[in-house]
């Protein structure tokens, strides 16, 4: 359990999680699954592919060969791309192929604070608010989601709006939301992600009053 801590951890520094699964390779080959403990080496390497592993020999050498074998597979070097490059996220997937970024925490919205907006012929044109009982609106950010996982101001940008009297309300929650940043083989990187707001005017509350509901789609959703 305390090696699946470490090798689950994407806080932990990268050296104790290389180690963690170079220990869990060792422990995988021990119980005879030579295949995980393959799979074990394999992303010890992928964290650091200049990681040598050189005791491996010392305890059996049919485990070195394992190790190394995984190291034979490593592609040929890529020019490291700047820590401080955004990857585009935008999409459903990362394009680099990095982990997409998770939202794990967003403000509390009070509905009550969007403005109220009756458009007219019971049509919701761009720039409306949600007025009347069962219209819907959506508000589109596009945004980068730093290496600390906090949203950086100065990329926060709407990509499209059906409820723009909802934007302000929606950008100012932006800014304290927080995410689990995006993953490559070296760690935390920037990325450039999506997120969509959907709000639905749902009826009348207990006071006669319109009570509106929303949803967020994260990164990878639609």
């Amino acid at each position: 359990m305390l090696l699946q801590h470490f090798t689950d951890s994407v806080g932990a520094p990268v050296t104790v999680r290389v180690n963690a699964w170079i220990l869990a390779g060792i422990a995988r080959f021990f119980q005879g699954n030579d295949s995980g403990a393959s799979a074990a080496f394999r992303t010890a390497l992928a964290l650091d592919t200049s990681v040598r592993a050189l005791g491996l020999n010392q305890i059996d050498s049919a485990l070195a060969r394992l190790f190394l074998a995984e190291r034979a597979r490593l592609p040929t070097a890529a020019p490291a791309a700047p820590t401080d490059s955004v990857r585009e996220c935008v999409v459903r997937r990362c394009l680099g192929g990095e982990t997409l970024p998770v939202l794990t925490y967003f403000p509390h919205i009070d509905p009550g604070e969007a403005p109220a907006v009756e458009p007219p012929s019971g049509q919701n044109p761009s720039g409306a608010g949600l007025g009347q009982i069962g219209m819907h609106g959506e508000v589109v950010f596009q945004f980068v989601v730093t290496q600390q996982g906090f949203v950086d101001q100065a990329t926060v940008r709407v990509v499209s709006s059906t409820a723009r009297n909802w934007e302000p309300l929606l950008h100012r929650a932006l800014l304290d939301a927080r995410f689990r940043p995006a993953l490559d083989a070296r760690g935390p990187v920037r990325a450039r992600v999506q997120l969509r707001f959907e709000m639905r005017s749902e009826g009348l509350g207990t006071e006669g009053s319109r009570t509106v509901t929303y949803r967020i789609f994260g990164p990878g959703e639609r």
